[in-house]
């Protein structure tokens, strides 16, 4: 049909997930069902001529009462490698129109499924970022103290982390 229902918007968060946002607030649209798909090409539900298959996306959420705004979060670890040929996110949705009309509604994408063209998804990759640094952790009980020490064996550095008197007394310490 089209028409404009509102948005989705896929990114990632400081909490190492993927996240997409179906947004139809602006729109004045309400949202009864939300799909969405984010994972290897090859594992995305669809049937043999290549229609995808809503109903076994892994994320799926009926809506009652209808909400105008709805967020899934996938943790980065359960989506194949960042660097090619990346993953596929595909997000569907079911919305009510203010005249009352019902739509069924795919985030617009850069491909579309094989089937007639019905429905879009799009590839998805992002820049991990490397961890240039070797670190360890390191207790150490000195006189009185226990202390926690932040080690870079990168830089060959050394940091006092914490540090916390235990006193004199006899027995034994824990450092978990």
């Amino acid at each position: 049909q089209h028409t404009l229902v509102g948005t989705v918007t896929y990114g990632l968060d400081s909490n190492a997930n993927f996240y997409a946002i179906y947004d139809c607030a602006a729109t004045g649209c309400m949202i009864s069902e939300t799909h969405f798909y984010a994972g290897d090409k090859a594992g995305m539900p669809v049937n043999k001529p290549g229609a995808p298959k809503v109903g076994n996306f892994p994320y799926s959420n009926d809506h009652s009462p209808r909400v105008s705004a709805f967020t899934y979060w996938v943790p980065l670890s359960t989506l194949p490698p960042c660097t090619s040929p990346g993953f596929v996110v595909a997000a569907h949705a079911v919305v009510h129109l203010p005249s009352g009309q019902t739509e069924t509604a795919w985030a617009e994408g850069s491909f579309t499924f094989s089937d007639k063209g019905w429905g879009w998804y799009d590839v998805f990759y992002y820049n991990q970022v490397s961890n240039p640094f070797t670190i360890l952790y390191c207790f150490a009980l000195a006189h009185d103290s226990l202390k926690l020490y932040h080690l870079d064996i990168t830089n060959q550095t050394a940091e006092l982390t914490y540090s916390e008197y235990t006193g004199n007394s006899p027995g034994t310490y824990d450092a978990g």
